[in-house]
């Protein structure tokens, strides 16, 4: 990263203090994808594909793109070509500069657009104030119950309360989860005392409880705010790999006997493909990283496209 773009990270982090690990997230997937985009590029174009002919019929459509960040896989201009009206929405500040550019790009398009910075679990904030209420010294005891008392809060609808034609979640599911465990980790380093810092097997198993339901009410909100279609593109298998081995080390992404299901849709559609996140030796010489990716298309059951 060059000095200016380290002074504008630095001013956005001070504009939006609770937004500071999605705007360093943010930061590091387009450093990341510098330095490995030829590693990138399938995963991108199968990305691309799969949201293009997911809107095949659609014609005048109001679509909503969470996780939108900086658009790599992001089909926008094949997008506006069958939108009235698209909200690209992202927890990160960082991506708007992106997404305004993008638009110009689309100068001759009539599709209105919407810029929505929110935390699209409409839980991060409000679990975290209360991580900070409890202390950096609570006990293990303190935590479980902290866990049990915020899964039974109501959540909030994070962003709006318009209905969309078409909802598109692109690679949150499993990373929700990723940043509540790390602002977790952050705020209580002290119960990282085990075995590659995990915590207690009661704080482990309470924090996984509370990533659960961060992917359940994911799947809730964008099954009640679609009124025809739903795409998702998620991570769904981590693998660590080391060029002398053959052995990879593969964790599940979305939590153990994960499945994707929306009430009231149907899957009709699916792929999955291998994303070269990181190879061995661009970012870490120890091991590469290789995701798992699944792209499914759901439609609404009984919904009519026009």
């Amino acid at each position: 990263m060059n000095i200016i773009d380290y002074l504008r990270l630095l001013l956005r982090e001070w504009k939006h203090p609770y937004r500071r690990d999605f705007l360093r997230g943010g930061v590091g997937i387009l450093e990341r994808f510098k330095r490995c985009e030829r590693y990138w590029a399938p995963h991108l174009k199968l990305s691309r594909e799969f949201i293009t002919r997911g809107l095949h019929d659609l014609e005048r459509a109001q679509i909503a793109v969470l996780g939108a960040g900086r658009l790599f896989d992001v089909p926008l201009r094949e997008m506006s070509e069958v939108a009235q009206g698209i909200a690209l929405v992202d927890a990160d500040p960082g991506a708007v500069p992106s997404w305004r550019k993008a638009q110009k790009n689309l100068s001759r398009s009539t599709t209105t657009f919407d810029f929505l910075v929110t935390d699209v679990s409409g839980r991060m904030d409000a679990w975290t104030t209360e991580l900070g209420r409890l202390g950096p010294n609570c006990s293990e005891r303190e935590a479980v119950e902290l866990f049990t008392a915020l899964a039974a809060s109501k959540g909030m609808t994070p962003f709006t309360t318009s209905t969309f034609d078409c909802i598109l979640s692109v690679n949150l599911l499993s990373q929700i989860p990723l940043f509540w465990e790390d602002r977790v980790r952050a705020k209580w380093p002290h119960l990282a005392t085990g075995p590659e810092d995990r915590m207690s097997p009661k704080v482990e198993h309470a924090l996984a409880a509370s990533k659960k339901l961060l992917i359940q009410e994911h799947l809730q909100l964008i099954g009640n705010l679609s009124k025809r279609r739903v795409i998702i593109l998620t991570d769904t298998l981590f693998h660590y790999y080391t060029k002398d081995n053959a052995h990879w080390r593969t964790e599940e992404a979305l939590g153990e006997n994960a499945s994707i299901t929306l009430p009231s849709f149907t899957l009709t559609a699916t792929d999955s493909w291998l994303w070269h996140l990181a190879p061995q030796g661009i970012e870490r010489a120890e091991y590469g990283e290789i995701h798992k990716v699944s792209a499914l298309l759901f439609e609404r059951i009984g919904s009519v496209v026009s």
